[in-house]
């Protein structure tokens, strides 16, 4: 037989009339219990005892069965091995080479790992397959890492620990690589502190004990190091305080030379200032006569309308005589017409009074005819009242009905209109009513739009918190400026607001109203740098980007208690926080906030801004985003732009989307009870609508009504009016007297009246030409006004327009001459008009000299002040970073004392809890044969005691001592220990060898069912190796049986 038939494996099943159609089900079933870090395969050449070894494995319970001395227990060796254990924690061989089989050069054992389901490990590289590779020879072992598909992915054991620290295996921890060594030892430890170390190094609390050692010492090393390194910046201090004092010297000589510098570009552009102030001068002059020539302008028009005024006027009177002297020869031409119709006038006269004489007679015949006719008529109406007394009583009152349905009807008609008009006035409240609600219900909607929009601003945040600085455009810049990080001087700061904290979240949309523009800023440190910023966030879509220029070598300003408010009072300032002492200086130089005050309510705020007791106050802001401030004595409040929602420091944005959606929600409420209103106010005003129609109708039917009994009066009183016609006959004779009498009256005067005429139209042209003489007069004065104004603008405005216009234009070349000259020296806005203090050339030049002189008599030969501010500013920053570094190691030391403390605290309490936990699992496990018991672990004396009592025991005394037991309880309790820590501990699979060996068969089958029942209830792979028969174990699709091949004799 040869060496691969000799190592051949056989399968054997408890039952032995299983057929292959079983393995398919047991395969399907199977299929769906995979877990990654399972061993799918194992194949061994050269290795101990085998040549050529293959075996698979199940991701359940494995059962490896085999006569003493087939090689067993060199499959877990084969593990151990493949896992990069070395050959002494293997306990079966001192050197790694020891392994090769006799005869042979090299070994190999290659490990295939299930690399499926959520746990997989680089599945894109691997695949669903992990095969670990080891190699051994004369000279060492190596590595090799394959995927699924064969494909070499490493070569270093690194790799493999890499590979075995995710899966969770330790093969050093005997819970889960259990040697039959590791068995016995466990069996016949009759030491207390052996079983401890056991149950300290399977729970890994031995690793973890021993790494927060090692934490502890390194902590007291460093903090060591620290305050040495610490003490040793004295002499770097003490260097640099010699430097500042020998600064201090300088920076006087320095500051003369500013001062010289100064005045020389002063005394520059002092004769450009000089000439500038004359100019402005003149120019004010030349402004204040241009101002004149409107009033000389109003006056020159209106004289100019005077005249055109009189000149219509005189046209007018002009015409209104000519047309008076042809009326006039008229006139005269019809007093001699009269004249000569007046001989002819005088006889009708005469005719006429003839006439009137006969009408007279006449009138007295027929006033004795009118006279009988009254007495006739008297008695007509004697006999008819007598006769119709009774047809004029129903007559009447047939009046007095209609006039009284009149009177109702009308009544009526009064009535419906006052209710009408009453209905009308409550329709037209209604109808504003429900303008007004429609008007609050798009305010409602423009409402919640705006919510909306806030809440997708907020969820655009949470991916990542810069973005409420700028939005998500801001994230590009931020790219941008890393990928053109060295083209910067220094590295822009910024958004301002992502560095920035805040002491006290209760004031974040104060500080929000207060540094809204200053949160989105960025800052650098000189004007190239801003210019590559400001085209990077053109690049980024971030336009209009604020970008403050600052010094980053500046240190922390500290306003003095006379710069600050009241002490008591809070300021954003002391709010704030940040670690960077270039943002802080800007706020303080830029939002002013060390006198930005924060207030609780309106009425504290109102005393603070309003108050006039506290001083070095800018503004007062409440909680609620309220601004107060006083300026030039008036008071100022203003609300909170409607636009800022709320803060963006100091708040977590799940807290700002719920309360937007509470806001939303309330705003949709609100907007549904309106709407419910509106739709009531509607239902009433159609209500009204339809009342007020139908008194509408009902008033008009009346009116109708009221105009036909109207109609029927009237006509009733007309048949009434008939029965007096006799009255008018006298009447009408009186009225034809009359008539006849004003004839004779106009006849008489119309003799007269064509001669009064005619004197009256001769007067009045008498008068006209008066009124022309004088209208010729006031032309003649307006235009000598017109006149006098035109000289006086030409010779006292024009003219000296024109001078002063030569004059400034002059001096503007003289200025443009002198600021050539000027700018050679400096620019114009380093020195600022009025920058040269109101002195003149000549004192500015007086000045200079004298400063120079003194200049020359107080320099020396030593280092320049700029050597020496380098110098000092070089031995700064050294001990300045090094004291940060210090301190900042320092910080993060105790924040790794705390730290440390928190793990000892809860490694503590985490053994205490698995003490406990063990127990109960221990206990469990007996019970299943009948026994009980508890573990006792001292943590301080560092010992494990077994507390295992039998059933047959009628003492019922418990068994302290594991060697006092069976081999059989022994065994069985070693086993319920085992399983009581395999719970308590998490990996992919477990082995365990011959740890059977000492059961009868009764503990043998009661410990082979707890441990599959254990393996299948876990959901973990168990590799189980025993020299006994294990036919008693049921078979199932979770459970896989293999029997190595006897040795040969």
């Amino acid at each position: 037989m040869d060496g691969a038939e000799e190592e051949e494996l056989y399968m054997e099943h408890a039952d032995r009339g299983e057929d292959d159609t079983g393995y398919a089900d047991f395969d399907s079933c199977s299929a769906q219990y995979i877990r990654a870090g399972t061993i799918r395969r194992i194949r061994v050449e050269n290795f101990m005892c085998h040549s050529n070894l293959s075996i698979d494995f199940i991701d359940r319970v494995n059962f490896i069965t085999g006569q003493n001395g087939s090689g067993k227990s060199a499959i877990l060796t084969a593990i151990l091995v493949a896992f990069g254990i070395k050959a002494k924690g293997t306990q079966r061989a001192n050197s790694i080479k020891d392994f090769v089989k006799n005869g042979c050069r090299t070994a190999s054992v290659v490990v295939e790992l299930n690399n499926e389901g959520l746990d997989a490990y680089k599945p894109d590289v691997y695949g669903d397959t992990i095969m670990i590779e080891r190699r051994i020879t004369e000279n060492g072992s190596h590595f090799q890492v394959s995927g699924a598909q064969g494909k070499k992915v490493g070569s270093k054991k690194s790799d493999v620990l890499d590979i075995v620290e995710h899966f969770n295996i330790d093969v050093e921890n005997p819970c889960i690589l259990m040697t039959q060594d590791k068995s016995r030892e466990f069996l016949h430890a009759g030491s207390e502190k052996d079983k401890f170390m056991f149950f300290f190094k399977a729970t890994l609390q031995q690793t973890v004990s021993e790494k927060l050692v090692q934490a502890e010492e390194a902590q007291n090393v460093l903090g060591g190091i620290i305050e040495e390194s610490l003490q040793a910046l004295q002499p770097l201090q003490n260097q640099l305080k010699q430097v500042e004092e020998q600064i201090k010297y300088k920076q006087q000589v320095e500051q003369l030379h500013e001062q010289i510098e100064e005045l020389e570009r002063k005394l520059a552009w002092s004769w450009v200032y000089e000439v500038e102030r004359e100019m402005t001068t003149k120019q004010e002059e030349l402004e204040k006569i241009k101002k004149r020539i409107p009033q000389c302008q109003k006056k020159i028009d209106e004289a100019k309308a005077k005249v055109s005024t009189i000149g219509d006027l005189y046209s007018a009177k002009r015409s209104e005589i000519d047309r008076m002297m042809t009326e006039s020869q008229q006139l005269k031409h019809t007093q001699e017409s009269l004249k000569r119709d007046l001989h002819s006038v005088t006889k009708q006269r005469v005719e006429a009074e003839e006439n009137v004489n006969r009408c007279r007679r006449s009138i007295e015949q027929l006033g004795k005819q009118l006279h009988t006719l009254q007495l006739n008529v008297q008695e007509m109406q004697l006999r008819a009242l007598e006769d119709t007394q009774a047809e004029e009583d129903v007559r009447l009152q047939e009046i007095r009905q209609v006039e009284n349905a009149i009177a109702t009807a009308t009544a009526e008609v009064q009535r419906f209109g006052e209710e009408e008009s009453r209905l009308t006035v409550e329709a037209e409240k209604l109808r504003a009513m429900i303008l007004a609600c429609d008007v609050e219900c798009r305010e409602k909607v423009l409402q919640i739009r705006d919510v909306e929009k806030y809440i997708r601003e907020l969820s655009s945040r949470q991916g990542n918190q810069m973005t409420a600085f700028g939005g998500n455009n801001i994230l590009n810049l931020m790219r941008r400026i890393e990928e053109n990080n060295r083209r910067f001087t220094c590295p822009p700061l910024g958004p301002i607001g992502a560095h920035v904290t805040l002491i006290d979240e209760r004031w974040s949309l104060a500080v929000e109203v207060a540094t809204r523009n200053l949160l989105d800023s960025f800052i650098v440190t000189n004007q190239k740098d801003m210019l590559l910023l400001r085209r990077l966030a053109n690049q980024a879509n971030c336009r209009n980007l604020n970008i403050c220029i600052y010094d980053f070598d500046r240190h922390l300003l500290k306003p003095t208690d006379e710069q600050l408010p009241d002490p008591n009072l809070a300021t954003v300032m002391t709010t704030l926080q940040t670690e960077n002492p270039t943002i802080m200086n800007v706020f303080i130089d830029q939002g002013s906030v060390e006198r930005l005050v924060l207030a609780e309510d309106y009425e504290s705020a109102k005393s603070v801004a309003f108050g006039g007791g506290s001083k070095n106050v800018k503004e007062v802001i409440t909680i609620d985003g309220t601004r107060l401030y006083s300026r030039a004595g008036g008071e100022t409040t203003l609300p909170k732009e409607r636009w800022i929602r709320g803060g963006r420091l100091g708040v977590r944005v799940s807290d700002q989307i719920q309360e937007a959606h509470e806001q939303e929600k309330e705003l949709r409420s609100s907007l549904e009870h309106v709407e419910t209103r509106k739709r009531r106010l509607e239902g009433e005003y159609s209500r009204l609508a339809r009342e007020s129609g139908e008194y509408k109708r009902r008033r008009i039917g009346t009116e109708r009504k009221v105009k036909t009994l109207e109609l029927t009066l009237q006509e009733m009183k007309q048949r009434e009016a008939l029965e007096k016609n006799v009255d008018a006959n006298v009447d009408e004779l009186e009225q034809e007297m009359n008539v006849k009498l004003i004839y004779i009256s106009f006849q008489q005067a119309y003799c007269v009246t064509p001669s009064d005429s005619a004197r009256g139209e001769f007067e009045a042209l008498g008068t006209a030409e008066q009124d022309l003489l004088s209208l010729q007069e006031d032309m003649s004065e307006a235009a000598s006004e017109v006149r006098h104004y035109q000289e006086l603008m030409d010779r006292r405005v024009l003219a000296v327009i024109a001078s002063q216009e030569m004059e400034i234009a002059h001096m503007q070349k003289q200025v443009e001459v002198n600021a050539a000259k000027a700018s050679q020296i400096c620019a114009r806005d380093e020195v600022p008009f009025p920058g040269v203090d109101n002195l003149k050339p000549d004192q500015l030049s007086m000045k200079l000299n004298r400063l120079r002189e003194r200049v020359r008599k107080e320099e020396d030969d030593s280092d320049t002040l700029e050597q020496l501010k380098k110098k000092g500013s070089k031995i700064k920053r050294r001990l300045q970073s090094k004291e940060d570094m210090f301190l900042n190691l320092k910080r993060k030391l105790e924040t790794l004392v705390e730290g440390l403390g928190r793990r000892k605290k809860k490694f503590d309490r985490n053994a205490q809890m698995q003490k406990r936990e063990l127990t109960w699992k221990f206990n469990e496990h007996l019970r299943k044969k009948g026994f009980s018991g508890k573990v006792n672990v001292d943590y301080q004396k560092r010992s494990l005691t077994l507390h295992v009592t039998m059933p047959h025991d009628e003492s019922h005394t418990s068994v302290q001592d594991t060697r006092a037991l069976s081999g059989g309880e022994r065994s069985y309790s070693t086993l319920a220990f085992a399983l009581a820590v395999h719970q308590m501990t998490e990996a992919p699979f477990r082995a365990m060898d011959e740890f059977d060996i000492f059961m009868d068969p009764v503990s043998r089958k009661i410990s082979l069912d707890s441990v599959v029942q254990f393996a299948t209830s876990e959901g973990s792979q168990w590799i189980l190796i025993t020299p006994h028969d294990i036919s008693m174990v049921a078979a199932s699709p979770l459970l896989k049986k293999q029997m190595m091949p006897a040795p040969r004799p």
